[in-house]
């Protein structure tokens, strides 16, 4: 779910390939459609947070809507930024022959990702600790990222949502080893061995009962590590399809079948909250969420894409941008300003203070050495 640095290195499969170049750094390149799907995936976890929660009972209040917990699946935009993070992270490595075989390249890139995702989390995680009162406990287990081992702190204590954080992390660590075993034994082998993994603890995990879980959506067994990991893979398989030129003009039409799946995965979840689908089927349903996406991503990948555009559009890339202060940020103003409530006043107290401090935040933590311009994607005149 989170913000890494779409500026990537330039590889050589073609500048006709990508959609947009960064000349304020030249040698660089930039994907703006990823952040645009950033955009979207936090915008979607937001309104999960912010608003799907006053809108749910509404909806299930009237009794007409046939499908009315679809507006609960916001939390699946966290799908979408674990594809987009395999995708990203998995880039620059998707050679022949994978660099991480050299021990100082691992070194590298896990000290490049500490720098990236280390201060913002460590400063959420002492921030939600005075803000919830939470315990010293829940802080250490927190910035240790143990939480995502506790069925008791899966959903942290400091700041709930700070789960795919850790997650994100947890790839992150993960990511030399899955590119090693890509190389030997092939991008689409470790996908089917990281599929079946996940969809057996998925499964497995949907028929066991947290306290603190009540619910089919969220458990620290169907969504730990191992049964998240088909997510990250997914990224990586769309970045070795990218890198070796599979993206072919063709590859736009993928969007609408992908849309229509992401959907269809929405549907079931309803149906699982209405009772009427067995939990079971909910182990099943990240895969098809995750297809969704990884068709959504390659037809946003294709050469003169349609989708690519629109998800290029400023505003939502550096909303897009942004999404790592907006995540860490905006559950905690969710609490203070409950903005499920529906209120036009709490609803703009939500809206503005979350913005502002995620500005500050983006400014001032992630990008202190950038100004406000080149943060913002204002064009140089």
């Amino acid at each position: 779910m989170l913000k890494t640095d779409a500026v990537l290195s330039a590889l050589p499969i073609g500048p006709e390939r990508w959609l947009g170049v960064d000349a304020r750094r030249p040698g660089k390149i930039i994907l703006p459609q990823i952040d645009g799907l950033r955009g979207v995936a936090i915008c979607a976890v937001i309104f999960q947070h912010a608003f799907s929660h006053g809108i749910s009972p509404a909806l299930v209040a009237t009794g007409v809507v046939g499908f009315p917990y679809l507006v609960d699946n916001g939390w699946m935009g966290v799908s979408l930024f674990f594809i987009l993070s395999g995708f990203v992270l998995s880039l620059p490595y998707t050679s022949a022959e994978t660099k991480f075989y050299d021990p100082a390249e691992a070194i590298t890139f896990y000290k490049r990702r500490a720098r990236r995702l280390l201060p913002l989390f460590a400063i959420g995680c002492f921030v939600g600790y005075v803000v919830n009162h939470a315990t010293l406990g829940s802080l250490l287990l927190a910035l240790t990222t143990m939480s995502m081992f506790s069925a008791d702190e899966f959903f942290p204590h400091v700041n709930g949502p700070f789960w795919t954080l850790m997650l994100e992390i947890w790839f992150s660590i993960s990511l030399p080893a899955l590119m090693i075993a890509a190389v030997r034994f092939g991008y689409w082998r470790v996908f089917a061995a990281a599929a079946a993994t996940a969809l057996i603890i998925r499964l497995v995990g949907t028929q066991l009962s947290f306290a603190a879980f009540p619910g089919p959506y969220i458990n620290p067994l169907k969504d730990s590590v191992p049964a998240r990991i088909d997510d990250f893979v997914v990224g990586m398989v769309v970045a070795k399809l990218y890198r070796d030129g599979h993206l072919r003009e063709a590859s736009q039409w993928l969007f609408v079948p992908g849309v229509a799946v992401v959907v269809l995965s929405a549907i079931g979840w309803d149906l699982i909250a209405q009772g009427i689908a067995p939990r079971w089927v909910g182990g099943v349903l990240n895969l098809v969420t995750s297809t969704g996406f990884a068709c959504v991503l390659m037809s946003c990948l294709a050469p003169w894409s349609g989708a690519g555009r629109a998800a290029s559009w400023r505003p939502l890339r550096v909303v897009g941008a942004m999404c790592f202060s907006l995540y860490c940020w905006h559950f905690l103003i969710v609490q203070a300003s409950n903005p499920n409530s529906l209120e036009i006043r709490r609803v703009g107290l939500f809206l503005l203070t979350t913005a502002g401090i995620a500005l500050l935040s983006y400014r001032f933590i992630e990008f202190p050495q950038r100004t406000w311009r080149s943060l913002l994607m204002i064009e140089q005149k």
